[in-house]
Parts: C-alpha cells; sequence; structure tokens
C-alpha cells in the first residue's frame, strides 16, 4: 500500500477539495472489495494532510508532550481532522480484510490516538478524565469515534484481549449508552488457536505456577505491604491487616527463594509511628546494599541487609521543593504520609512520582529526586496537588502507577494509575467526581535531558489499570505488568456487581532496537502473555524479578475492599530466552492449571467450580463430573503417581 497516486489525476480545485475526492474513491474501491487499491488511495490523502506522512503511524521522537511534541495532529482542523480519521480507519479495514491483524490494530490506534489529540486543539486545557468534542461538528465526531473504537475493540476481542476491547467499548459508548457488563470469566484459548493467534499478532506464551513454602502460617495476611527481592531473598515488611482499621504491622521479614523453607523475621523498624506515621502503602528503593523508605518526611529510614539493622538519615530540601509550587498566601501543603507512589533507582539517584498525601487522596503528579550520597532533595516537575488546569507537558496526577527504567539508564517509563476522584469527593477536594479515572497513558523521563515525553503504544496493549503488579526483568530486557484494577469498567461475576472491573491478564513491555547512530532505543512494542492458567484477580498484589536468576515472583494482594488477603506466591515463565519456559510441562499445565478461582478438569479440560481428587495426589486434579473422573483417572495416576485411599 506504499504507491501513491498524484493529485494531479483528479485535475483542478483546492488542496482540500481534490482530497475530498481521493476519500470518496477510497471508500468506493473498499466497497467493492478491492482492498489492496483501496489501501493506496487512502494512504494518499495522509499525505495530502499530514507533510511527514511516511512517519505515520507517528513515534514518540521528541518530548514535551502535548501539543507541542504532537505538532502534526495538534493543530488540524476539525473537517480536516474527520477525514483523516476515516481514513486511519479504513486502512485498518483493509488490512484487516487481507488478513494483517498487527497492522490493522496499528491503524486503528493511530485512529484513537488523533481522537486524543482532539483536546489540544481546543481553547481550554483540561485534564484526561474530561471527554474532549469537536467544537464544531458534534454529531460527526461521534459518529467516527463510534467507528474508530468499534473496530479497535472488535479487534482486541479477536485477540482475547478483554480488557482493552471492553475499555474501547466504553470510549465507544462515552455521552451515549452505558457500557454492558460482562461477566469476569478467563478467555482460555486452545492450544491451536493461541499457536494461530501467535502468528498474526503480539502474542506469547507463558506459564504461572504456583509454588508452595515448606513451613507455613509464620507470615500474616497483610495488604499495603512493602517489598524487594535481595539475593534470591523475598522481603516483606510492614502493611496493616485491613484497608483502613489496622493492626498496622512494623515487622520485616525474608523467605529464600531457593531453599523454600520459612519466613525469616528481621528486627523491627525502631522508629516510633508517631515519628514515622503507619507503616502502609510505602515503597522500598534499593541501592548499594540498602533497602530506603521514604514517606514524605525529612528522615529517612533504611535497612542494612548486609549488617540486618536499621539506620535513618536526614535529608535536605525537601520544604524548598514543596515552597516552589506553593500558591501565594495559601496555607502550607506538608508532604507527610504519603502512599502509592512509584519509585526507582538510577545510580545514586533516588525518583518519586506520584501518590497520595495527607492533604491530597485524589493523587498528585509531584516528581522528586533525592541524592543518595548528599540526601539533598530535588523537584523535577509536577504538583503536590492538581490544579484548575491541565499540563500537557508531564504526565497527570496520579496513584499507584507502574515504573521501570531501561537497561541503558536513559529512560524512567511511567505507565497507568488512577486519579482517585472518588476518594477526592468524600474529602471534599477540588475535581471530586462519583468515579476514579483509569489512566491508559504511558509516559518516559530522560534521565540526561530532564524532560518528558508521552510515548505511543504499539502492539497488544493493555487497558488503562491502577494497583497492578510491575516488574523490570534485565535478564530478558523487558517489563511485566500483571492484575490490577480499572475503575471505568464494572464487571459481573456470577450475580454479583463490581463497580470496577479486576484483572488478571499478564503483558509485557519490549523496548524497541536501538537506533545504529544515536543509540537512543526506538518506540517499544507491548505484547500479551498467554498462559493456561493465572493466580486468580487481585489488587495491590508484588511482582519482583530476581536479577541474579532471572526468575519473577508474584506475591499477596486482595480482590474488592480485602474482604480476602492473598499471602500465595507464583513465579512465572515466559517463552523467550532466558525466560525459563523450558520448565514447563505443558502436557500437565493444559490438564490442571488452576484458572484464577476456577479449575480445570483433567479429563475434558472445561473451566468451573470442579471438585479435586480424593486420591494421595492431594488435590492436584479437578474433574468436573464422576464420568470425566472415570475416563481421566489412568491418564491422571500415570502423571501425578496418585494412588485410591
Amino acid at each position: 500500500m506504499s504507491a501513491l497516486l498524484p493529485y494531479a489525476n483528479l485535475g483542478t480545485g483546492t488542496r482540500r477539495e481534490i482530497t475530498a475526492k481521493f476519500k470518496e474513491l477510497a471508500d468506493g474501491a473498499f466497497s467493492q472489495r478491492r482492498y489492496r487499491d483501496a489501501g493506496r488511495l487512502y494512504l494518499t490523502v495522509v499525505s495530502g494532510i499530514v507533510p511527514s506522512w511516511k512517519d505515520v503511524p507517528l513515534q514518540a521522537t521528541v518530548g514535551g508532550g502535548g501539543p507541542s511534541q504532537w505538532t502534526a495532529y495538534a493543530f488540524l482542523e476539525s473537517e480536516v481532522r474527520l477525514l483523516l480519521s476515516g481514513c486511519y480507519t479504513g486502512i485498518a479495514s483493509c488490512y484487516l480484510q487481507t488478513g494483517d491483524v498487527e497492522q490493522a490494530l496499528l491503524w486503528c490506534e493511530e485512529a484513537a490516538f488523533l481522537a486524543k489529540t482532539l483536546r489540544y486543539a481546543l481553547s481550554e486545557t483540561h485534564f484526561d478524565w474530561f471527554a474532549c468534542d469537536s467544537e464544531e461538528d458534534l454529531a460527526s465526531y461521534h459518529l467516527e469515534r463510534v467507528r474508530t473504537y468499534s473496530q479497535a475493540s472488535n479487534i482486541y476481542e479477536i485477540l482475547g484481549n478483554t480488557g482493552k476491547a471492553t475499555e474501547r467499548r466504553l470510549l465507544t459508548s462515552a455521552g451515549l449508552d452505558s457500557i454492558e457488563l460482562r461477566d469476569v470469566a478467563p478467555e482460555i484459548l486452545q492450544a491451536c488457536d493461541a499457536l494461530k493467534l501467535l502468528e498474526l499478532i503480539s502474542l506469547l506464551l507463558g506459564s504461572w505456577k504456583k509454588l508452595a513454602i515448606k513451613q507455613k502460617g509464620l507470615m500474616k495476611a497483610r495488604v499495603g505491604f512493602s517489598s524487594f527481592i535481595w539475593k534470591s531473598r523475598l522481603y516483606i515488611g510492614g502493611g496493616s491487616l485491613t484497608l483502613h482499621f489496622g493492626p498496622y504491622y512494623r515487622d520485616l521479614a525474608y523467605l529464600d527463594l531457593e531453599k523454600m523453607d520459612t519466613w525469616h523475621f528481621l528486627p523491627r523498624l525502631p522508629a516510633d509511628a508517631r515519628e514515622t506515621g503507619e507503616w502502609i502503602n510505602w515503597t522500598f528503593a534499593i541501592r548499594d546494599d540498602k533497602a530506603y523508605l521514604f514517606n514524605g518526611r525529612d528522615r529517612v529510614h533504611f535497612f542494612d541487609l548486609g549488617q540486618e539493622t536499621w539506620g535513618s538519615a536526614l535529608t535536605s530540601g525537601l520544604s524548598s521543593c514543596l515552597r516552589e509550587i506553593q500558591e501565594p498566601n495559601s496555607q502550607r501543603i506538608t508532604y507527610q504520609n504519603i502512599g502509592h507512589t512509584t519509585q526507582q533507582v538510577v545510580g545514586d539517584r533516588l525518583y518519586v512520582f506520584g501518590g497520595s498525601h495527607e492533604r491530597c487522596v485524589t493523587g498528585c503528579n509531584i516528581f522528586l529526586q533525592l541524592n543518595l550520597k548528599t540526601f539533598e532533595w530535588r523537584r523535577l516537575s509536577g504538583t503536590l496537588t492538581p490544579g484548575s488546569i491541565s499540563d500537557y507537558s508531564c504526565p497527570g496526577p496520579r496513584v499507584s502507577a507502574c515504573s521501570w527504567v531501561d537497561d541503558e539508564e536513559q529512560r524512567l517509563y511511567i505507565f497507568g494509575g488512577q486519579c482517585d476522584l472518588a476518594a477526592g469527593l468524600r474529602a471534599g477536594e477540588p475535581h471530586g467526581r462519583q468515579q476514579a479515572h483509569a489512566y491508559r497513558d504511558f509516559w518516559s523521563w530522560d534521565l540526561k535531558n530532564e524532560q518528558w515525553r508521552m510515548e505511543r503504544l504499539f502492539g497488544n496493549v493493555p487497558c488503562g489499570r491502577s494497583n497492578a503488579a510491575s516488574t523490570y526483568n534485565q535478564t530478558i530486557g523487558s517489563n511485566i505488568i500483571f492484575s490490577g484494577i480499572n475503575s471505568n469498567l464494572s464487571s459481573r461475576f456470577g450475580q454479583v456487581i463490581f463497580s470496577c472491573a479486576y484483572l488478571a491478564d499478564t503483558f509485557m513491555y519490549i523496548p524497541g532496537p536501538p537506533d545504529p547512530l544515536t543509540g537512543k532505543r526506538k518506540t517499544g512494542k507491548w505484547k500479551q502473555v498467554l498462559t493456561r492458567g493465572f493466580p486468580t484477580y487481585r489488587q495491590k498484589a508484588t511482582l519482583l524479578t530476581d536479577q541474579g536468576t532471572g526468575k519473577m515472583y508474584l506475591y499477596g494482594g486482595y480482590p474488592e475492599r480485602a474482604i480476602h488477603t492473598f499471602t500465595d506466591l507464583w513465579t512465572l515463565r515466559v517463552d523467550v530466552p532466558s525466560g525459563h519456559f523450558e520448565e514447563v510441562n505443558v502436557d500437565e499445565e493444559g490438564k490442571s492449571a488452576r484458572v484464577g478461582p476456577w479449575q480445570r478438569c483433567f479429563a475434558c479440560c472445561s473451566i468451573g467450580n470442579w471438585k479435586k481428587c480424593g486420591g494421595s495426589c492431594k488435590g492436584k486434579a479437578f474433574f468436573c463430573d464422576a464420568d470425566c473422573l472415570r475416563n481421566g483417572w489412568k491418564d491422571h495416576k500415570a502423571m501425578h503417581h496418585c494412588q485410591k485411599v
């Protein structure tokens, strides 16, 4: 579809009139099923609108965010924007008809991104939770939006990415009808279907395996804990038994991931809670065998991993950083008891982004840097509370985002999170609404030039979410995201309706290859990791990588309102080099892998609330009925050495 037709072929007329004629010809060719001709004609229209049309779909090559970063789209007239969107959707349809699902999705998402940039052309700046419509032609804008998002939703549905499919359908219905509630059910693909899709689109095979700890029960169930892995030890500290009412913990323990024997308890955090606040929703940051805890106060506590003792350091400059962004004559806002931040250590610098604090439960976008040698603070961007208008040059205010740093330590990435507008409404804060806003954007911070850049989301991307588990695996050079919640999607499990969608899908972000001249990486791609089984739906779990072995571990989390808190431990294997997928017994997993809250029948592989085997295997297999037990007993006995008891 790369060969274009010259504009002179359509005779005289203004450039806009000739462009519209090409669009009509393209639509006609598509209706006649001449998809390759239609694609060439649509691209011809694009070349007449976008000067750098060969760069479409647009890459994130410069920083700044907003209209300064996306000048090709930011200032288009409404009529031209609609015409261009129709061409993108048309190109996607051509690719879909010719069987190229990946290219179809790419152009669908370009149309969706074009719609997102509409806000940059409006006279006022708006936060992401405000729907931005065309000020000139509302009906045509809605019609094109329905077409764009409906097609994208259908493609994600084909791929089994139900979270993104539902999210795109929600955007289709925004301002029209409410979205239909859907059962939270596993999308389990048969092997042949998975292999077929692997050939079409960005998908990977993976495997979740639940691990057994020899001596159980020593680690108390908890929410809001802090965690990290150091030298093949999983450390868990702090947290609370309940979401809001305690009791609060100040203990610290580790599990040897090689021995898997028991939890070993270490000295408790000695500082009193009246000095530090309760240890809940804090984040550990590791550097030089020390685990740092920052919660918005001048004194930073740390645990010396070699000596197994606690210490602290008094930092400087935090108050002056906060005064830089205080409104004149306003009451001084403190930053104490900050939680739900995302933090990364790069060299001897600690970076802290976002979170909520005692004066702003909605979420903020302040971005701070702490020098771990001098213990001096710098403010890099953002504010302690959301202002009256949005700042397009940086990520919006949020809590519980995912973050990671690339191998070259050039960029710090931020994905997702949410602005808890519902909590803000209850607290009487500005911007309060009945429903939180789940971010579905992607940003990176240039660690050298100190500038934000809005990234593009290419590939089979996750839906917006917060409270997700995330880890960057240096061994495979990719970031993994699992679970979380989306507050903008309702869901139903049986007869129970939830006000948000709990997720249990797995995604991998693979950075693009480095440019041979500049060394800078190109825009990466997202892939969904297909697994036959998975840990049940949850939020606020921790996903960590043992960088010494490259193995990934998931621990804890909780479902709705922390009615039940998980203490289970899982490992994830992915079918990439050094992803430990060779350890997976594919045949056994296909018959016995647990699928969230459901079981898989060992004989017929159906999914449901089945009964476990009562033999000596102690429940390694489940069966849906007596016939399947009888038909599958021989294979189960041979695979698991089960005997009747």
